[in-house]
């Protein structure tokens, strides 16, 4: 088989081998999955220790239990080779992910506010390189 043909052959019953691939391929990423929800659980409870870090906490923890909950699904597939288990799996990696982007949205959000702040108040005669910099970039947007 070379590497752009299809392991599929055109005899085979295509939807059952694609299925019986997905759920291969989702029992393999269960480790992963709910090793990297740990890891998020585990930056939320830091995040939480703090007080700037406290409302923001949500986030990872959510994002955490939701991989959890995927990677609980995927190792179910394992079990019960069930279909029904691997829509679920897709379903919560969907969450996972619009969440992720609201975060990556805040994030990106906040990141600007921070440029502004800097390029407009912590610009002066005795201003280091980095808010001259800055300033100059600024002074290139209309």
């Amino acid at each position: 088989m070379t590497m752009f043909q299809s392991p599929f052959s055109a005899g085979q019953e295509v939807n059952t081998r694609v299925i019986k691939t997905l759920q291969q391929q989702a029992v393999q990423m269960a480790p992963w999955l709910k090793t990297l929800a740990f890891l998020l659980m585990f930056l939320a409870a830091l995040l939480a220790l703090s007080i700037v870090g406290l409302p923001l906490s949500w986030l990872p923890l959510t994002m955490g239990i939701v991989l959890y909950q995927a990677g609980l699904r995927a190792a179910s597939l394992q079990s019960t080779g069930d279909p029904l288990a691997l829509v679920q799996l897709m379903g919560r990696l969907k969450v996972y992910l619009v969440i992720a982007l609201f975060g990556l949205t805040f994030s990106l959000m906040m990141l600007a506010v921070g440029v502004w702040y800097l390029t407009r108040f912590s610009a002066g005669e005795g201003a280091g390189l980095l808010s001259q910099l800055l300033i100059r970039i600024a002074d290139l947007w209309p």
